[in-house]
């Protein structure tokens, strides 16, 4: 629970980032209004320290939090909810510490899907890296709001996304960043 203000604080920054021009902002502020409060990032560490299947990881360097990743099978599928990482910190490294860690975690035989922004061709680009594929293209606004459980303004336009998924193949190799940066759950 340690990180919960540090995830809060870099959810509130990161979610507007990646999605500003691809959501609209009533929908990025209702995200952020909802998940990335301190309480309800707390709520998402403890829900996952209390499951076996459950992955809350953070990165750090130092005593910084420059990313974090959540990931369940709390739903109907094995679902990779959030990856995110300071602005300064993509490109670093710190994401495939991140997911190469999950992957190692998981094991070999493991599958999972996340929702992309199809939008979003850096982290599909990141995605397909490391091993997802696209499954389907769907409309992101209702499967988001069925997955997180945020109330999300009525009027909301559509925004496509690709549900992404890993099939039961790991290529083994591994990443070394250029940084140190220390993931824990």
């Amino acid at each position: 629970m340690r990180d919960a203000a540090s995830v809060s604080a870099l959810g509130r920054v990161a979610f507007p980032h990646t999605y500003q021009g691809i959501l609209a902002p009533a929908v990025i502020d209702a995200v952020v209004d909802q998940l990335y409060t301190v309480e309800a990032a707390a709520a998402s560490i403890a829900a996952a320290s209390e499951q076996p299947t459950s992955r809350f990881l953070v990165a750090e360097i130092g005593n910084d939090v420059i990313g974090f990743l959540h990931y369940d099978e709390a739903g109907p599928e094995p679902e990779l909810h959030r990856l995110y990482l300071r602005p300064g910190a993509i490109g670093s490294g710190v994401g495939t510490v991140l997911i190469e860690t999950l992957h190692e975690s998981l094991g070999a035989d493991s599958t999972y899907v996340l929702l992309v922004a199809a939008d979003n061709a850096r982290a599909i680009a990141f995605y397909r890296r490391h091993g997802l594929a696209v499954r389907d293209t769907i409309d992101a606004m209702p499967y988001y709001r069925e997955r997180t459980r945020v109330t999300l303004p009525a009027d909301v336009p559509r925004v496509e996304a690709h549900i992404m998924e890993r099939r039961a193949t790991v290529d083994g190799s591994t990443f070394a960043p250029g940084e140190n940066a220390d993931v824990t759950s």
